[in-house]
């Protein structure tokens, strides 16, 4: 089940480190992520199927947007050039099952 669980989230991206605000609709969260893309990547983001925030508000915190693109090609190119974000405080990963991100943050530490 783990395995089904990470092919069914392998369009998709997390993004971290994203300004948060106390209420986000997907269209904005969406808006958000072609925005960022665009000004830092260069890209014009085509196959965003949706975009939103993982958890609750916390003042404190900036919740993740995970993303889901239904072009597998453009996510990966996304991913690829995720290294242009090397010195601005965003974080562009996978999106794994809870199992598998457990596993990988054990190898980490």
């Amino acid at each position: 089940t783990n395995d089904l669980e990470n092919r069914s989230r392998r369009k998709n991206l997390v993004f971290y480190g994203v300004d948060d605000k106390t209420s986000e609709s997907w269209d904005e969260s969406k808006a958000i992520i072609k925005n960022i893309c665009k000004t830092s990547l260069g890209m014009e983001l085509e196959s965003v199927e949706r975009a939103h925030r993982l958890g609750r508000y916390n003042e404190n915190k900036k919740r993740p947007i995970i993303v889901k693109f239904s072009l597998y090609k453009e996510r990966q190119a996304v991913l690829l050039n995720a290294k242009r974000f090397k010195n601005s405080q965003y974080i562009v990963s996978k999106d794994y099952s809870h199992e598998t991100r457990s596993i990988r943050n054990k190898l980490w530490e």
